[in-house]
């Protein structure tokens, strides 16, 4: 399963707890910031419990194939973030990437221009 092949991403909205702000949308090819949920968890999370935290997300039309944009998703991100943040790139750690609340656990990245 790619990013490609599927409508869904799925919403996380739990590190809320902590801070104000973040808001994820999880998809198949990677695991969220936090290291604990990706794509099925949060599907499993939300046919276990409808009105929790993991919700579906329409990508809807792509609007940048490189950074990993998509409208459907800035639509959540702009109402989950009340307001506060209208877009984030999925495949950028430098150019508006997703929000966290900085617990994250690692973050994995390829540095093409290092090659690893």
């Amino acid at each position: 399963m790619t990013d490609e092949t599927t409508d869904l991403f799925y919403s996380c909205t739990l590190c809320q707890i902590l801070c104000a702000q973040p808001c994820l949308c999880h998809q198949p090819e990677r695991t969220g910031l936090c290291g604990a949920y990706n794509w099925m968890d949060c599907k499993a999370a939300f046919e276990i419990n409808p009105t929790g935290p993991n919700q579906p997300v329409q990508k809807g039309d792509m609007i940048d194939t490189k950074l990993g944009q998509w409208k459907g998703v800035n639509d959540f991100v702009f109402k989950a973030s009340r307001q506060k943040i209208d877009h984030y790139n999925f495949y950028s750690l430098v150019y508006d990437p997703m929000t966290t609340c900085g617990c994250c656990e690692c973050i994995a990245a390829v540095l093409p221009m290092c090659n690893g």
